[in-house]
């Protein structure tokens, strides 16, 4: 069971990880064990890949054999025999996945 405070240590915890604090130093100054400390860390990087969820919007060009795709603002012209690992490269470096 989880004791009270519990959820504003966490929470002091990441800011000062924000602040550029090491994890080890983090979780000294405030009193939690390293491996809640890097359980916590491990719990936001699951929350926040299943949150970055991206869509992109297909469109039809005319006749062409083109697709035109949109995503994170930027418009991108698909061609039959693309590389689709180089497509996936480009979509991540646009919408900040790679980081």
């Amino acid at each position: 069971m989880k004791e009270p405070g519990h959820r504003s240590r966490k929470e002091e915890f990441f800011a000062l990880i924000a602040e550029g604090t090491s994890t080890a130093e983090a979780s000294k100054r405030l009193g939690v064990h390293s491996s809640t400390a890097y359980n916590w860390i491990h719990q936001q990087k699951k929350q926040r890949s299943a949150k970055e969820v991206v869509f992109a919007q297909l469109a039809p060009v005319s006749q062409s054999q083109q697709v035109e795709l949109r995503v994170s603002g930027a418009t991108i012209m698909v061609s039959r025999g693309f590389d689709p690992a180089l497509l996936r490269q480009v979509i991540a470096a646009l919408t900040g996945a790679g980081a």
